[in-house]
């Protein structure tokens, strides 16, 4: 019989580590050393000396190598620090500090683009966003475990799907993350029927959306009409929700919850089919959000009356995943017939444009690759071409006059899932 493994590398350890999270990649693998300092191994070479980064003043609990092959970045964790270094460039230069004072941390996680790392400490995860030669920020500190929190895991197909596992035998996915457009205050959806709004600097969410409020999970929970609202589906069911957020702080009433949040109109579809996607946008003010079926079909909600406007039966030859409008940038200017066109994305039958006016389709695009993914799709903020993600690890850009491809994206790992244009520069972030 063939001989099947290999051993490549033995080392001997100076303390145990059969309770830290040792990570390794394609290139390399790391372990700690002396507690304090970390060792990067390539698993290429086993004569090569290995790389000694230092900067953490307590022992070392967790380690994790990114997701992406290139750059290889790796994340440390201690008491005191949670460091994210690039090894390329750790041969001239030091890490980044991106948590500082966490606790014991017994989980690190990179989400598959690697803007994000999620730090399982005590009952609590914190995510973490990170993109080099910028300062990290916490977006996130979720709680709602009972006991320590073992692992977090990002979702390989939405950055935004978080599941932890708990000592309290449970696990919470977090299904949606959505910003304000002021920057002031986030929200999240979870897989357990309830939605959080969160303010800067604030362990503890604002406002708690939940028992039993809704019958199913929450899908494209996000704020709407400059901020007003928040929208969210839940199974058949568009509901919108004024609130108020008090962010004074008081130490003596803390668990007394001062912000509120009051329901101002729930929606139905008109076939009582679930949502699977929507698309409203917040950046100005407009009384149209758009919703897509399981049963395949589109459906214009006209917010002002609280009714379905007009609707597209079998739009794709499944359900769409993703439904994406063109909102434009403060940066930018468009003739004012483009902000009446909008894209959606179903597996297996490609993406397709429309023309909200007469609800038509306008073109069809089908270069890339989408037969089991939810791969996303945006529009640039000149309204002049579209990005989307592709299952054959690239992304794809093309002009929206053409069904043919302007820029093939290429050298990612994995399928590229999310993209995303810069408004104010010539930029596509994946």
């Amino acid at each position: 019989m063939a001989k099947m493994l290999t051993e490549k590398l033995s080392l001997t350890c100076d303390r145990l580590l059969s309770h830290r999270q040792l990570t390794c990649c394609y290139s390399y693998f790391s372990i700690p050393q002396h507690g304090k300092e970390v060792l990067v191994y390539s698993t290429r070479d086993g004569q090569q000396k290995p790389l000694i980064l230092t900067g953490h003043h307590g022992d070392i609990s967790a380690l994790t190598f990114g997701k992406r092959s290139s750059p290889v970045i790796l994340c440390s964790a201690s008491a005191d620090y949670v460091i994210v270094w690039d090894i390329e460039l750790c041969k001239v230069a030091a890490g980044t500090v991106i948590g500082t004072l966490l606790g014991e941390v017994v989980h690190l996680s990179f989400c598959f683009s690697d803007a994000r790392v999620a730090a399982c400490t005590g009952a609590t995860a914190f995510l973490r966003l990170f993109f080099p030669h910028q300062r990290p920020e916490t977006i996130h500190t979720l709680t709602g475990h009972l006991g320590p929190v073992t692992s977090a895991e990002f979702c390989p197909w939405n950055n935004d799907i978080l599941v932890t596992t708990s000592e309290d035998r449970t696990f919470r996915p977090i299904s949606s993350l959505s910003w304000s457009l002021s920057r002031r205050w986030w929200l999240s959806a979870s897989e357990d029927l309830s939605l959080q709004i969160w303010t800067h600097c604030n362990s503890e969410p604002a406002i708690i959306m939940g028992d039993k409020m809704f019958s199913k999970p929450i899908r494209g929970a996000q704020f709407y009409y400059l901020d007003k609202f928040v929208l969210l589906a839940s199974g058949p069911s568009l509901y919108l929700y004024l609130y108020n957020l008090d962010i004074t702080r008081d130490d003596i009433k803390r668990y007394h919850q001062r912000s509120v949040s009051k329901l101002a109109g729930c929606f139905a579809t008109t076939s009582a089919t679930d949502i699977t996607a929507l698309s409203a946008i917040n950046d100005f003010f407009s009384h149209i959000v758009l919703v897509c079926g399981s049963d395949r079909s589109i459906q214009v909600f006209d917010m002002n009356k609280g009714t379905v406007a007009s609707e597209v039966p079998d739009a794709h030859s499944r359900a769409i995943h993703c439904i994406t409008q063109n909102k434009g940038s403060a940066f930018s200017s468009q003739a004012p017939d483009s902000y009446n066109l909008f894209l959606t994305s179903a597996v297996t039958d490609g993406m397709k444009i429309w023309d909200l006016r007469t609800l038509r389709c306008v073109r069809r695009y089908e270069n890339h690759v989408n037969r089991c993914q939810p791969c996303s799709s945006a529009v640039s903020p000149c309204g002049r071409f579209i990005a989307t993600g592709s299952e054959d690890n690239c992304a794809y850009v093309y002009d929206i006059r053409s069904s043919n491809y302007l820029h093939r994206l290429q050298n990612h790992s994995d399928t590229v899932l999310n993209v995303a244009f810069n408004p104010a520069t010539p930029q596509v972030r994946l």
